[in-house]
């Protein structure tokens, strides 16, 4: 199939589906140019991850596994992997991100060394990483994580469950103000 015409589909099906969600994107409460502006930035993502994925000859590979939820016991530690690509050699883990920078940052690394931790718990391999930058072309990075690394993130974790042992929620006050924002929201929606 010629690639215009692809992505002329691909395009369709998203404009499909902008429509049978229209009741809750009106729900969002947005002004009409806050919407325009989304299904914009969606349609830019969608056609970056298209252009990635054939340049990638995505198509002729097998699909990944996706959505993950792996879980260890032994750090107490649950994560969501986006995709899986457990069909190379090592395994490829990718977690996509819709943010305005290609940076990887601190937050994410530790993201994906908690995934390779899961993951080498689970399958006894050691992943490669990358991140998926959506908002941008060519927007796969690979991320190198060394054994140091790995064992950094160890006593990381451990670190925090030792630093929250308690169950009384007052001991873990939020800081960030949306989490009180949403709950007094919600509470008040229920009302």
């Amino acid at each position: 199939m010629d690639y215009s015409d692809f992505r002329k589909i691909v395009i369709d099906l998203l404009k499909d589906e902008w429509l049978n969600q229209k009741k809750s994107l009106l729900e969002l409460k947005l002004k009409k140019d806050e919407i325009s502006f989304y299904f914009q930035e969606s349609r830019k993502m969608i056609l970056n991850f298209l252009h990635d994925f054939i340049k990638d000859s995505g198509f002729e590979k097998p699909a990944p596994i996706t959505e993950k939820m792996l879980f260890s016991k032994k750090y107490m530690l649950l994560g969501k992997i986006d995709a899986i690509y457990s069909s190379r050699d090592p395994p490829f883990l990718v977690d996509f991100k819709t943010c305005k920078s290609k940076e990887i940052i601190d937050d994410y690394k530790r993201q994906l060394a908690c995934y390779a931790l899961l993951y080498k718990e689970h399958f006894q391999k050691k992943p490669t990483l990358g991140i998926h930058f959506l908002k941008f072309k060519n927007g796969l990075k690979k991320f190198k994580i060394t054994n140091q690394h790995l064992d950094k993130t160890k006593v990381l974790v451990m670190d925090i469950h030792h630093k929250t042992q308690s169950e009384n929620m007052s001991d873990y006050p939020c800081t960030c103000g949306w989490c009180d924002k949403n709950f007094k929201l919600k509470t008040n929606d229920s009302t």
